[in-house]
């Protein structure tokens, strides 16, 4: 393994950073699994309850969104940052 200038400790391979909480928001179908890796899952399967739940999600947070999810969030108008967000693919 090579040395890295950095004075961060590495630990497999991955320079260790503070943990933020990780959170799965949409269809119930595309985000059950990803309770297995802890994440937390909030199952909205329609536009209120993404809203409602964006709106629960704290701003240090990652969250990975359905393609659905992210659209009610685009199309709303919603404040999206401080969360860290990936959408998945369609």
């Amino acid at each position: 393994m090579s040395s890295s200038s950095s004075s961060r400790p590495v630990e497999g391979g991955v320079a260790a950073t503070a943990t933020r909480p990780v959170y799965a928001l949409g269809e119930a179908v595309r985000v059950a699994g990803f309770a297995l890796a802890g994440a937390t899952v909030m199952v909205a399967e329609d536009r209120d309850s993404v809203l409602r739940f964006w709106g629960s999600i704290p701003d240090d947070s990652v969250v990975v969104l359905t393609p659905y999810a992210a659209a009610v969030l685009s199309e709303g108008g919603i404040r999206l940052e401080g969360r860290l967000r990936a959408v998945m693919p369609a």
